[in-house]
């Protein structure tokens, strides 16, 4: 081999490989971007962690009277719709009117998600599952049973 092309091949073979990544990380979408859209819930379920005298089983989806008990002084839970916007804004709806808009994002890799208010408060869900037609939070609740709440939500496709 002629040491004079030795130079002009491991620039060559460094483009190759530098041009292979940057295609790999260009075509895997970012968390956030794979978020935007409006998601509808479809099931919120609960999972013990400590018996309870209270009539839930693991895994069982929460009666209203419960889901209230549980997530009192959340604001997520009073809607049915959520649009994440970009500019991370989301949107959320119940009964298809406007009930909340606040800010999104997320942290840890994409498997936190930060709710902050226009009060500051702040609400964190960990991002278990992230599909493109199908999302699962959950969050810790310590109130009344302590346990896990999971939320499945749904992407709505919109029709042109």
């Amino acid at each position: 081999m002629n040491r004079d092309l030795l130079p002009f091949l491991v620039t060559g073979t460094m483009l190759v490989l530098f041009g292979i990544a940057l295609s790999v990380v260009l075509g895997t979408s970012h968390p956030e971007r794979r978020l935007l859209g409006q998601w509808k819930e479809v099931s919120w379920t609960y999972e013990k962690i400590d018996p309870t005298p209270l009539e839930v089983t693991t895994g069982s989806s929460l009666g209203e009277e419960l889901r209230k008990e549980i997530t009192k002084g959340l604001v997520i839970h009073e809607s049915e719709t959520w649009r994440f916007a970009p500019g991370s804004e989301l949107i959320l709806h119940k009964n298809g009117e406007r009930n909340d808009t606040l800010q999104w994002k997320l942290k840890g890799h994409g498997h936190m998600l930060q709710l902050v208010f226009g009060d500051a408060h702040e609400e964190v869900y960990q991002v278990r599952d992230l599909r493109e037609d199908e999302m699962v939070l959950q969050f810790n609740n310590d109130m009344i049973a302590r346990g896990v709440v999971r939320i499945v939500l749904k992407r709505v496709t919109e029709h042109a």
